[in-house]
């Protein structure tokens, strides 16, 4: 967990034999003991406080400080006060990784039992799966000259400390039902980035460019972003299916796993295809940029970007007489406001902006997008995330967040600030197949982007 990985960062390496304590809400607690065990291999010590905290009253959270740990029953305080001054003991000074529970190599049954042993284990997406055999596992290898053993990627959300090899990734392109001719970008995928999860339901955006699009066949015309197009579908299956295989993501204890992984509250639907988005290259108007050149790849060069996010707000319907560009920061008010937006919109709406309203390039509507949107203070420190993570930046004087936490703090909760401050973190991607000038706006923020032919 985040927390967890922070204090162990203060600890063994800011500030060496400094102790700290993690303090976990009700929810995630359940997931301490898959933290201890496979995160570090180093105890860190917790206490316990009682959910939801954020946007509780003063004397709510005063209630939470002056009680007692929900699970332990200990005072909360002197909990605090005793991870920070008692001396460790034998099961705190133990270190270094336990063996974990190992899936045998090879699995001999029927196919129906199979089938059930994965659906069993939560390797799959509780559709059928195509079984990775060996054969199969090794015709996938064939797609890449890269070994079975090479380094991919590194899960360091949750669960983490999970290393991804070649071999890991083609077993999980089998089971989606990959060709071998698809492998590359599913390896430029995973080293990308990792499934995405957390207690508040992210998923995963996985954006591919350049001449990639038209080799596999991907959509990025009429239908786009649905369940219309066979390379698109089994891309971001085959990144889901590596999260719970390889990674080890989990929501409940499996056969093969002592505890969940991912503290999710409610999921997401968008989790089972990572919302695969191709871009529509040639609709874009003159001066507008290709999003693979604006990653800073060369004209030619494929590529595949995974993000994360959880929100898409679709704008439902043709624009009239209002400004495009504006409806899209009017509509971006559903999102938490700060951090990162992306925005899909429909070649129409892209040749609306260009045509009538000025915008000969993106990074022009990304500068508007952050010049516009306005939202308070007290929305913008209502929100948990937040305050839980520049709050105390902004205590530190950091601007513009320290400017933000006083007009808070002095009452001055209306006043209008711009939480989107810079124009690189709004991205716009154009996709569809002009049959209607709509637009998602959303708040996913894509990865830096890795070459296709890197894996190849």
């Amino acid at each position: 967990m985040a927390e967890a990985r922070h204090a162990r960062t203060i600890e063994n390496e800011l500030k060496p034999g400094k102790p700290c304590v993690n303090i976990v809400g009700t929810g995630p607690y359940r997931f301490i003991a898959y933290d201890k065990r496979y995160l570090s291999g180093k105890s860190v010590r917790w206490t316990v406080v009682r959910q939801p905290f954020a946007g509780q009253p003063q004397d709510v959270l005063s209630s939470y400080v002056n009680g007692n740990d929900p699970v332990t029953g200990m005072p909360f305080a002197q909990e605090i006060v005793d991870g920070l001054t008692a001396p460790p003991n034998a099961e705190e000074s133990m270190t270094g990784l336990p063996a974990t529970r190992a899936v045998p190599p090879t699995l001999i049954d029927t196919e129906e039992n199979l089938q059930e042993l994965f659906k069993r284990n939560d390797w799959t997406d509780y559709a059928p799966i195509v079984l990775p055999t060996e054969e199969r596992v090794e015709a996938m290898l064939a797609g890449t000259k890269r070994k079975p053993t090479d380094f991919v990627s590194r899960n360091d959300m949750l669960p983490g400390a999970r290393q991804c090899s070649v071999k890991n990734v083609a077993i999980a392109a089998v089971m989606a039902g990959a060709k071998p001719s698809m492998f590359p970008t599913i390896l430029s995928a995973t080293a990308s980035g990792t499934l995405a999860l957390s207690s508040v339901s992210f998923t995963n955006a996985i954006f591919v460019g350049g001449p990639v699009r038209n080799e596999l066949r991907m959509n990025y015309k009429v239908g786009a972003l649905g369940p219309w197009n066979e390379t698109n579908a089994i891309l971001g299956r085959a990144f889901l299916l590596l999260g719970k295989t390889a990674t080890g993501v989990h929501v409940y204890p499996t056969e093969y796993f002592e505890s969940g992984t991912s503290p999710e509250s409610q999921g997401n639907n968008l989790q089972y295809n990572s919302v695969v988005t191709v871009e529509n290259e040639e609709a874009l108007p003159p001066g507008w940029t290709p999003l693979v050149q604006q990653l800073g790849f060369k004209p030619g060069e494929s590529v595949v970007a995974v993000g994360s996010g959880d929100t898409m707000i679709h704008s439902s319907g043709e624009m009239t007489s209002y400004n495009p560009a504006q409806m899209m920061v009017d509509y971006a008010h559903g999102l938490a406001g700060g951090g990162a937006v992306t925005i899909y919109m429909d070649p129409t709406v892209a040749r609306m902006l260009y045509d009538s309203y000025g915008f000969d390039t993106k990074e022009k509507l990304s500068k508007y997008f952050c010049d516009n949107f306005q939202m308070t203070v007290d929305q913008y420190w209502s929100n948990g995330v937040h305050y839980s993570t520049v709050y105390g930046l902004g205590k530190q004087g950091l601007e513009p967040y320290a400017s933000w936490v006083k007009a808070f703090q002095d009452g001055n909760k209306t006043m209008l600030i711009k939480p989107y401050t810079n124009p690189r973190d709004i991205r716009i991607v154009v996709v569809g197949g002009e049959t209607q000038s709509t637009f998602y706006v959303t708040n996913f923020r894509i990865g830096q982007g890795i070459k296709v032919s890197d894996w190849k």
